[in-house]
């Protein structure tokens, strides 16, 4: 690694099985509060993806 770089964090928050009924408060938090970072995301039902990207800060991929 070259100097003068900083190193970044990843934070993986699952979604859980049922469309937005699984999703915890610690995970929302996540979504809401990382408004200089960006959001990628995996889930199988346009609920839970709309629910994510209605209260993301940042963008979303």
């Amino acid at each position: 690694m070259t100097s003068g770089t900083e190193r970044g964090t990843l934070t993986i928050a699952g979604s859980g099985i049922a469309c937005v009924t699984h999703i915890t408060l610690e995970m929302l938090s996540y979504v809401k509060e990382t408004a200089k970072f960006q959001h990628f995301y995996l889930v199988c039902d346009p609920v839970t993806e709309a629910f994510i990207e209605d209260n993301a800060t940042g963008n979303c991929f």
